[in-house]
């Protein structure tokens, strides 16, 4: 008899659980943004209203970002370059794009853009390392 019902319980209790461990496994987070796996599009909206961009200043910035990231592209598939090279030319094409932002943006609008990264480099370069060594402790 105890049998039957350490059986019975055990078989309500799978029971009773398995749709959250089933949906748990069906749900999966969103692959990036609108990009795509480890792309992040920018909210020109919120860019806009941020940096009171014109329409012509925002259309600018949404062509430059489309170019940028092809170019980028391009360089990550191109297995002719080596990776120095690859780098050098990612840094450079950072730099084009930072050049264009400044001919199209106002000084006041140029600092507020939000920076790339979180150290406040605008594109690539050397990154500081944490004091202390390589790890971060919490």
């Amino acid at each position: 008899m105890k049998i039957i019902f350490v059986k019975l319980m055990l078989l309500g209790s799978i029971a009773l659980f398995a749709p959250s461990i089933s949906n748990a496994q069906t749900k999966s987070r969103p692959e990036g943004g609108k990009g795509g796996p480890g792309v992040r599009t920018p909210d020109y909206t919120k860019l806009k209203t941020d940096l009171n961009l014109t329409d012509d200043q925002l259309a600018f910035i949404k062509e430059q970002d489309v170019q940028f990231k092809a170019k980028l592209d391009s360089l990550k598939s191109n297995t002719a370059l080596t990776e120095e090279e690859k780098r050098a030319k990612m840094k450079k094409a950072f730099e084009d794009k930072d050049a264009g932002l400044k001919t199209v943006l106002s000084a006041d609008q140029y600092a507020k853009l939000p920076k790339f990264g979180g150290d406040g480099n605008r594109g690539g370069g050397d990154r500081k390392k944490p004091e202390g060594g390589s790890k971060k402790t919490k």
